[in-house]
């Protein structure tokens, strides 16, 4: 299989489960005390992701297309004018932006809902798993740059 078809395949099978636990998140009654998503934040969280997902295969087939159709003319065209360089580097960073914040809105949901039961030793456990999360990806970013 090509890195083309792997691409679109993964965005493809992401976004289903992001709209899977949405729907889920969206349409089931709140079971217990431990989390409450009745309330109007963790619904706009599901919400935001369920879009961000959808835009992200979008977006996600416009790159298959546009990496398909390009050349190496096209490519050497890019690399020489800045003009053409930087729409290409947003349309190529497009989806992998949206899956991030449609897994991020989908989590901040989740983590709005438990802060929203009743549950003390849930919270902290969620805030305090959420928050080396947070650090592992940030202290990630700055070694990657």
């Amino acid at each position: 299989m090509s890195q083309i078809k792997q691409v679109a395949l993964t965005y493809i099978v992401f976004t289903l489960f992001q709209c899977r636990s949405a729907s889920v998140f969206l349409s089931a009654p709140f079971p217990t005390p431990i989390s409450r998503w009745d309330s109007v934040f963790p619904y706009f969280c599901m919400l935001l992701g369920f879009g961000a997902a959808m835009l992200a295969v979008v977006s996600g087939f416009a790159q298959v297309i546009l990496l398909s159709a390009m050349g190496p003319e096209d490519i050497r065209l890019a690399k020489s004018t800045r003009i053409i360089r930087w729409p290409l580097f947003f349309l190529l960073g497009l989806p992998l932006s949206l899956l991030l914040l449609a897994s991020s809105s989908v989590g901040v949901g989740f983590m709005g809902a438990v802060w929203l039961g009743d549950v003390l030793w849930i919270k902290l456990l969620l805030s305090v798993g959420y928050a080396l999360f947070l650090f592992s990806l940030i202290l990630a970013v700055f070694l990657v740059l």
